[in-house]
C-alpha cells in the first residue's frame, strides 16, 4: 500500500513540476533541451522515496522537496535576484496546502471513527499526493485562464519587499518546525498546541504585512507628491510660456509687440542681415475715438493690422509699437522695393471699405550703423510723408 501511494506521489510531484514548465513556456521562455527535461523530471522521484523512510518521513520529505525546488529553479532560467524568492514561495505554497489537507484528513478521520488506527506513512503519503494534485490544479487553472503566472520584483524594488521576504522565511521555518514536531507525542493536547502556534505565527505574519504595507504606502505617497509637484511645475512652465508668448504679441491687434520688434531688429543688425524697415502712422484714429468711441478705434486698429498682415510675406514682421504707430520689417528687401510694396498696400487699402490711410517712412539697414539712428531716420521720413499727404489733400 505504501509503495502504491509513493508511486502516486511521484506522479503528482512530476505533474506539478511539468506544469511549472508549461507556465514558463507560456510566459515566453524558450524551449528546453531534452537533457534539461530529464534533469527536471528525475529529481522529483527523490522526495517521494522519503515516505518509505520511517520514522521521520515528513521532515525528510519537506527537506528533499525544498532542495528539489532549488535544483529545478537552477535548471529553468530564473533571474538571479528572484532565485531565493521563487524557491521559498514554491515550497511555502505547497507546504501550506499540504498542512491544510493533512489537518482536514485528521479531522475527518477523527469524526468518522475516533478508534480508527491509520498508518502514519499512508496518511502522510496520501495527504502529500492530494496537496500536489491541488497545487498542480491551481497552476493548471491559472494557465487555462490565460493569466500570467509570474511575479517579477526588480532588484531596486527588493528593499520595499524585505518584510514580505521575512514573512516568507517565517512560513518556511514554521512548516519545517511543524513537520518536525508532528513526529513526536506531547503530554498536552495537540490541538491546543497547534492552535497556539498557528495564532502566534499569524500575529507575526500580520505584523510583517502591516510593516510592509506601511512602507509601500509611504513610498506611494512620496511618488504621488513627486508627480503632483511635477504636474504643478509643468503647469507653471506652460503659464510661463504663455506669458512669454503674450509678451511677443500685441494683445489688441495680434501684431508683434514693440519688444519683439526691437529684439528682432537688434539681431538683424548684429548679424548684418539685409532688410528694410517702414515706420507706419495710421491716419484718422483720433477722429474715430472722439466721435465713435475708443471701442470703434480699437476695432479700426485691428482691421488695419489684419489688412497689412494679409499683404506681407510670412518672413516679414508687422509690429505695433504704440498707439496708431506700427513697424513693418521686410527681410532681404531694398528701400526701393520696400516703397513699391508700400504703394501696392496703399492702393489696395484705398479700395477697402475702411479706406485706411497712413504715413510711411522707409529706411534700409545699410543707411545707419545702429537701431536708434535707423528709427530716428524712419520717423523723420514718416512725418515728411504725412506732411506731403496733407498738402496733396488740401
Amino acid at each position: 500500500m505504501n509503495v502504491a501511494l509513493v508511486v502516486l506521489l511521484m506522479v503528482t510531484v512530476i505533474t506539478e513540476s511539468h506544469m511549472r514548465l508549461l507556465i514558463w513556456r507560456k510566459n515566453g521562455l524558450g524551449r528546453l533541451s531534452g537533457r534539461a527535461h530529464l534533469g527536471y523530471t528525475l529529481p522529483a522521484v527523490v522526495p517521494s522515496l522519503a515516505m518509505l523512510l520511517p520514522p521521520f518521513r515528513l521532515p525528510v520529505f519537506y527537506l528533499l522537496f525544498f532542495l528539489l525546488c532549488a535544483l529545478q529553479e537552477r535548471i529553468v532560467p530564473t533571474p538571479k535576484h528572484m532565485f531565493n524568492y521563487s524557491v521559498r514561495m514554491r515550497f511555502a505554497v505547497f507546504g501550506c496546502i499540504h498542512m491544510t489537507v493533512l489537518g482536514l484528513m485528521s479531522l475527518i478521520l477523527a469524526r468518522w471513527d475516533s478508534d480508527l488506527v491509520v498508518d502514519r506513512g499512508v496518511m502522510l503519503s496520501t495527504s502529500a499526493a492530494f496537496a500536489m494534485l491541488l497545487t498542480a490544479a491551481i497552476k493548471c487553472t491559472s494557465l487555462l485562464s490565460q493569466s500570467r503566472m509570474d511575479f517579477q520584483i526588480e532588484p531596486e524594488e527588493q528593499r520595499d519587499f524585505r518584510h514580505l521576504y521575512s514573512f516568507l522565511n517565517l512560513t518556511v521555518a514554521y512548516l519545517f518546525l511543524q513537520a518536525g514536531l508532528s513526529q513526536f507525542r506531547f503530554p498536552v493536547d495537540p490541538h491546543m498546541a497547534v492552535l497556539l502556534c498557528s495564532n502566534l505565527i499569524t500575529l507575526i505574519y500580520i505584523s510583517c504585512y502591516l510593516i510592509s504595507l506601511t512602507e509601500i504606502l509611504r513610498k506611494f505617497h512620496a511618488e504621488n507628491s513627486y508627480y503632483s509637484l511635477s504636474a504643478s511645475l509643468m503647469a507653471s512652465n506652460l503659464r510661463l510660456d504663455t506669458l512669454r508668448s503674450n509678451a511677443h504679441f500685441d494683445n489688441l491687434t495680434g501684431a508683434r509687440s514693440r519688444g519683439f520688434a526691437l529684439q528682432a531688429l537688434n539681431q538683424l543688425i548684429r548679424y548684418q542681415t539685409a532688410f528694410s524697415m517702414a515706420y507706419l502712422d495710421l491716419n484718422g484714429l483720433k477722429k474715430i475715438n472722439d466721435t465713435l468711441g475708443h471701442a470703434a478705434g480699437d476695432a479700426y486698429l485691428r482691421r488695419f493690422a489684419a489688412s497689412v498682415q494679409k499683404q506681407i510675406r510670412d518672413t516679414d514682421i508687422l509690429a505695433r509699437i504704440g498707439g496708431d504707430e506700427f513697424l513693418l520689417i521686410l527681410l532681404g528687401c531694398s528701400r526701393d522695393n520696400a516703397e513699391k510694396r508700400l504703394d501696392v498696400i496703399r492702393r489696395r487699402m484705398a479700395e477697402d471699405i475702411d479706406q485706411f490711410a497712413f504715413g510711411a517712412g522707409v529706411v534700409e539697414s545699410s543707411e545707419a550703423d545702429n537701431l536708434e539712428d535707423l528709427l530716428s531716420l524712419a520717423d523723420q521720413r514718416m512725418y515728411s510723408d504725412k506732411k506731403r499727404g496733407e498738402e496733396v489733400a488740401v
